[in-house]
């Protein structure tokens, strides 16, 4: 990725950021932009997902100028995931038994800078994609299905495709409600990213004129 490239979606996503109003936001054109791939990386919070594998392949397209009939910009795209235990041995190499299933229909993509802050090592991050969809099938099944639809929040990050290029890096899926999905693809978070261990993702920004 070209510098011009990443300081042209910065100047896109902040100013996509700063849109106060749903009237402001749908008066903002809906840029060319676009994440695919696939992403393994292994949780590394004590607790919660430490030794897991977060695995999903994702595509998430929006098309410029192309809008909903709630002005909203159209994305085009899914995401499938599935989620390992750790390893019983402790070979983090190694997936455990198949906890999660999970499949959701795309709906915002925000590129531009992560408001994580990386670990010594790893690279910048000017230029992130943010991604929400909407959760169309869950494995196993929730006892109690949720009152409203939950959406899977996640960013990645394509770090090049030359054998130098450290890894591409990917954030494990977060479950969140319809505002704070948009809020996301808008800003993203602070939570942190991991390595991929196998797969690769493109990003594609918008460009400015």
């Amino acid at each position: 990725m070209s510098i011009g490239r990443a300081a042209s979606a910065v100047v896109v996503f902040l100013a996509g950021a700063f849109a106060a109003s749903p009237a402001l936001a749908e008066t903002e054109a809906c840029p060319k932009q676009s994440a695919t791939g696939h992403i393994e990386v292994i949780g590394t919070v004590v607790g919660v997902n430490l030794g897991r594998h977060i695995i999903y392949s994702f595509s998430a397209i929006q098309e410029e100028g192309d809008r909903d009939a709630d002005g909203h910009c159209v994305v085009n795209g899914q995401i499938e995931e599935f989620l390992y235990d750790a390893d019983k041995s402790g070979d983090l190499d190694k997936r455990g038994d198949l906890l999660r299933r999970s499949h959701g229909d795309v709906v915002c993509i925000g590129i531009g800078p992560d408001l994580s802050t990386p670990r010594p090592g790893e690279p910048p991050r000017p230029v992130v994609a943010h991604m929400a969809a909407r959760i169309t099938h869950f494995y196993p099944p929730p006892a109690t299905p949720p009152p409203e639809p939950v959406y899977w929040i996640w960013k990645v990050q394509d770090n090049g495709e030359d054998a130098n290029d450290p890894p591409d890096y990917g954030s494990a899926l977060n479950g969140v409600t319809g505002q704070r999905a948009s809020a996301f693809c808008a800003v993203g978070d602070a939570r942190a990213m991991a390595p991929s261990i196998r797969g690769n993702v493109q990003v594609r920004p918008p460009d400015l004129p």
